[in-house]
């Protein structure tokens, strides 16, 4: 069964090359938003089975349309598309049970894999991201024990920063 699309970005080039390939690549996209909260509206309604969303946009970003669908159990599976390479953002995806996490700047290389990963049940989180956090998957559920400031320090560490 082809899953069902929809995608929310900002940008309107973004959304068109991401709808274009995915219906070159024969995939059903079934809706578009360019704000958070027409993006979560569509959700609600049409409960597609995967939705694409861009972390920054106005009125709701991506991972507060994350968390509005995990309280209200709505099943849409969610793939995030971001410029942003922060080490919490990753981590709060996690805990959002967010099935996708991309890099804009890969987007068009990975959006496939990400897509069938996730149809088959399977979270698909970019490689380009977790290495540039110092991420695999050894160390991810380690890294999970620790505290926000204590990830942050670690992190600073990581870039030799010293105490001062």
């Amino acid at each position: 069964m082809t899953p069902t699309i929809f995608i929310a970005d900002d940008h309107p080039i973004l959304i068109k090359g991401l709808k274009d390939i995915l219906v070159e690549k024969k995939m059903n996209v079934i809706g578009t938003a360019n704000d958070g909260q027409s993006a979560l509206n569509f959700i609600i309604k049409e409960k597609p089975n995967i939705a694409i969303l861009d972390v920054e946009m106005p009125n709701l970003t991506g991972i507060e349309i994350a968390d509005e669908c995990k309280k209200n159990n709505i099943s849409t599976k969610i793939i995030l598309i971001t410029l942003h390479k922060e080490i919490d953002l990753y981590l709060k995806s996690k805990k959002l049970n967010i099935y996708g996490y991309l890099l804009k700047e890969f987007a068009l290389q990975e959006i496939e894999i990400c897509i069938d990963s996730v149809k088959n049940g399977s979270p698909y989180f970019s490689k380009q991201v977790k290495n540039h956090i110092g991420f695999t998957e050894e160390n991810d559920n380690i890294l999970k024990e620790l505290t926000l400031t204590e990830r942050r320090i670690l992190k600073l560490i990581a870039k030799h920063k010293t105490k001062k």
